[in-house]
């Protein structure tokens, strides 16, 4: 190898390396990793700074439940700050919904906190998203869910009792008699029985 050429593969080494670490220190958002549309990055950004969500035009609150589908996809702690900051935020109800059922599918997540807004919020869509939320997050290893579960079957809102379901037979591997679009007041032997069966 001629000098010249062993001074070339010396110098494009060296810029690799100047490359590799001006990218390590660049300032990161919680999504980097995405390579989203410009007006979900946008989305994105507004949620990481935590702007206001509180009038959002019908284009734009697509955008942001796109951008939050988005942030669970990376999964990082960052991204999951940034959508539980809107889970608890005063967003319309689409949104917060959006944020609570992705919320679950980050493996770090808080189950109580989604439990709290599963079983208290004012609004049934946040309560079903929660609940969604909450089946995102159920695995054997995860036990706590299931009385959680069970309480949400008595909601007054039939998706909600719905999701629950679901998530009983996702944490438990059982199928229980339960019928979610019939009233709660007419299913309290089923949760009973639901109750006896699970040693609850």
């Amino acid at each position: 190898m001629t000098q010249t050429r062993r001074m070339w593969l010396y110098g494009g080494i060296l810029l690799l390396l100047v490359v590799a670490v001006a990218w390590a220190y660049l300032p990161r958002s919680a999504v980097h990793k995405i390579d989203a549309k410009p007006e979900v990055e946008e989305a994105i950004r507004m949620l990481e700074a935590g702007g206001d969500l509180s009038n959002l035009t019908d284009e734009r609150m697509k955008a942001v439940q796109f951008a939050l589908r988005r942030l669970a996809d990376v999964g990082t702690p960052e991204a999951e700050l940034v959508v539980r900051r809107v889970v608890d935020s005063d967003a319309p109800p689409p949104v917060r919904a959006i944020a609570a059922g992705q919320l679950g599918r980050f493996e770090t997540v808080d189950v109580e906190h989604l439990a709290v807004v599963a079983g208290g919020d004012t609004s049934a869509e946040v309560r079903g998203g929660a609940t969604q939320g909450l089946v995102n997050a159920s695995t054997p290893d995860r036990p706590e869910v299931v009385p959680i579960f069970v309480n949400l079957l008595g909601d007054p809102d039939p998706a909600v009792r719905s999701a629950a379901v679901t998530g009983l037979r996702k944490a438990t591997h059982q199928i229980f008699e339960f019928d979610s679009s019939a009233p709660p007041n007419t299913q309290i032997g089923n949760v009973q029985n639901i109750r006896t069966r699970l040693g609850l």
